[in-house]
């Protein structure tokens, strides 16, 4: 028992680099102290036994007037940069399931869930703020993974937010989807050339136009579909752009009259970008991309598809809202249709009506726009 309760305070010390932090000077000295506070003769599973050595452990060292002390300090400390790369990995791991808005932007390592410092930061300022006793260095992480945890995962907008304002660690995310978006556009036009050499000036031209319209101000992506596609489409014509200043060919006549045809961004195109108004792809198999198209018509009546998606179903649909968007329960949608005349029973019936009534029409909504989405050949413009 005396070598397990070693190896628990010598793993406890590896995990936030306590000796390092200066919580205590001695390994040994640790190991001697607690042993003589322990009943070995108490019989106890493995995971009481370690319970018992932390919780003598942190009394020993006074672990809450070290932290007590580490409140008053400066960031960056061996004690807190141990916690940041801790809960670093911690939140990289949740991450490996990738958000919605990851998957649909084809997103390969994690940036919804990344922690980063400014984030942590803010956390700290908060924990040297907290009057909370911190007697275990668990006590310590739980404490920053819930405040890190409201902050995370971030939502698209906030990752087009952090794009627009120059973010390095989120531009290099984008520049990630750059380069796939442009290994799709050479891997699919199949032309007999050095495709890395092809692929290099795609992105970078791409990624170039890209940051000049961020800084002229003239992007804004309100939907993972619409960056993906706009990406698509600008790597699309660099494409061209570059096979027709390279006089390159190719042996299918629909390409090669494509490139000799091609002339440059038309004007119109240009135009729509700057305004947030251009018609991007909705992967009709992607069931948050639909989601998200969907709301974008319903919450306007002057959308020109909103006839052919809600039809004559406006009383369905201010249900649907009052749910989904409005956070009405059952019981007050019932009571904002009926009044509160209803009986118990009724209303019952009436609340169990709209529940299936809700999840119906949810489904309706879905298989018109999966039919509109095939009638117009996939490509829809979202915006009017």
């Amino acid at each position: 028992m005396q070598g397990l309760l070693r190896e628990i305070v010598i793993k406890e010390e590896e995990k936030l680099q306590l000796l390092r932090s200066g919580a205590f000077a001695d390994v040994n000295s640790a190991v001697s102290a607690v042993s003589k506070k322990i009943d070995f003769s108490k019989t106890c599973g493995a995971a009481d036994f370690k319970n018992e050595v932390l919780s003598v452990f942190y009394k020993e060292i006074d672990f809450s007037g070290f932290v007590q002390k580490q409140k008053n300090t400066q960031f960056d400390t061996p004690f807190f940069n141990a916690v940041y790369s801790l809960l670093r990995r911690k939140f990289l791991a949740r991450g490996r399931d990738l958000t919605e808005w990851e998957r649909s932007l084809g997103v390969e390592h994690p940036v919804a869930w990344c922690l980063k410092r400014d984030l942590f930061v803010s956390v700290r300022d908060s924990f040297s703020k907290s009057e909370e006793n911190f007697d275990t260095a668990g006590a310590v992480l739980a404490f920053f993974e819930n405040e890190c945890a409201r902050s995370l995962p971030i939502s698209f907008l906030q990752f087009a937010d952090k794009i627009s304002a120059g973010d390095d660690f989120y531009l290099n995310a984008l520049a990630e989807i750059v380069k796939k978006c442009a290994e799709n556009v050479t891997k699919r036009k199949n032309f007999a050339f050095d495709e890395s050499l092809v692929l290099s000036a795609i992105v970078e031209e791409t990624y170039s136009l890209f940051m000049k319209r961020l800084n002229e101000g003239s992007l804004k992506f309100d939907t993972p579909a619409q960056l993906r596609t706009y990406i698509a489409k600008t790597c699309e014509f660099e494409f061209l752009e570059y096979c027709r200043n390279n006089k390159l060919e190719h042996k299918n006549a629909e390409y090669r009259d494509e490139i000799e045809n091609y002339t440059n961004m038309p004007d119109e195109k240009d135009e729509a970008v700057k305004t947030g108004g251009f018609e991007f792809e909705v992967d009709p198999n992607n069931e948050y991309e639909v989601a998200q198209a969907i709301a974008m018509v319903i919450l306007n009546p002057e959308h020109k598809l909103y006839n052919d998606l809600v039809k004559k179903d406006e009383n369905k649909l201010k249900v649907l809202i009052d749910k989904s968007i409005n956070n009405l329960s059952y019981s007050q949608i019932a009571e904002k249709i009926y009044g509160k005349v209803l009986g118990e029973k009724e209303l019952d019936k009436k609340i169990l009506a709209l529940r299936k009534e809700y999840e119906r029409f949810k489904q309706t909504l879905k298989m018109r726009y999966k039919e509109i989405l095939s009638n117009k050949s996939i490509n829809v413009q979202i915006y009017n």
